[in-house]
Parts: C-alpha cells; sequence; structure tokens
C-alpha cells in the first residue's frame, strides 16, 4: 500500500543463476534514485529477502557491456523463424538427456546430423522466445556456446 492504494509491482525479469533464484529489474541509471522507484525497489527486496532469493537491478551501463547487446541483437533476428515442432522436440529432448553445458555444435550433431544451420536456427529461434537459455555474457554466440534448459516459475511482486 501507499497513501492507501494498493500497488502492484512487477519486476522485468526472474532468473535461476547458480541454483539461486533472482528478480532483475532492468532501469535507465538516470531512474534509479526516483522516489517511486526506491519505494518499489524496497518492496522487491523485502519480498526477495523473505524468500532467500536475491534482488538486482541492472542499468544499461551493465548491459552494453561484454557481448550481452551484440547477443540479443542477433537473437531477435531469429524471432519470426518459424520452428518445426518436430525439430523443437527433439532439441528439448536431447537437453533433458545430456549432461549440462551441451553446445549448439553438439546439439546440431545429435538432434540432425548434416543439418547443423537449420538446427542452429531452430536453438536460436527457442532462445529468442526464452525456451532455452544461452550464455550472453561471456563471448559472441557461436557454434561453442552453451544452451541449457530453462526452468523458470512465473513470479509477481505485490507493493500492498
Amino acid at each position: 500500500m501507499h497513501e492507501e492504494k494498493p500497488l502492484h509491482y512487477t519486476p522485468d525479469f526472474h532468473l535461476i543463476e547458480q541454483g539461486k533464484q533472482v528478480l532483475v529489474e532492468c532501469k535507465p541509471e538516470r531512474f534509479i534514485n526516483t522516489v517511486e522507484n526506491c519505494r518499489k525497489f524496497a518492496t522487491a527486496e523485502i519480498w526477495c529477502q523473505e524468500r532467500g532469493w536475491q534482488f538486482r537491478i541492472v542499468t544499461e551501463q551493465q548491459i552494453r557491456t561484454g557481448y550481452r547487446l551484440q547477443n540479443i541483437k542477433l537473437l531477435t533476428r531469429y524471432a519470426r523463424q518459424r520452428a518445426d515442432p518436430v525439430v523443437r522436440s527433439q532439441i528439448l529432448a536431447f537437453l533433458f538427456q545430456s549432461e549440462p553445458g551441451a553446445t549448439i555444435r553438439e546439439i546440431a550433431r545429435c538432434v540432425l546430423p548434416g543439418f547443423s544451420d537449420m538446427v542452429t536456427t531452430h536453438v536460436l529461434h527457442m532462445a529468442y522466445q526464452n525456451e532455452i537459455d544461452l550464455e550472453l555474457d561471456p563471448a559472441p554466440i557461436s557454434q561453442e556456446t552453451t544452451v541449457s534448459l530453462r526452468f523458470e516459475p512465473q513470479t509477481e511482486v505485490r507493493d500492498d
């Protein structure tokens, strides 16, 4: 509640990082310290602490470093690709059965040998659609990029 009005706040992302639940808010640096955002962030921090989660604020300063922005731009090129349901299912099945840390190259080799480009297109489309996870920070996306299944419960933080 704020000034006797129920308020709602939903952060931008929920992620699992090294087994820990993390809520992430993305804001331009210049908006971080506004009164309204400080109230929202304090509420989210308390909500997270009560559950043993972490709350993180990310600004354009962090997003635009390394390869993250470049990789996100690459993934957007695959947003409207059509995904064959059979290939999609085969990729998910491979990831479910494989050891963590499978690369795009390994997925392509095992799912559809000889059709690496098609499998890569599906993997990048699925990553854009948040069906699977790719490492976005350490290097440009390549055949050596590791892929993992996405396990993400939906979460809403309320500021009542």
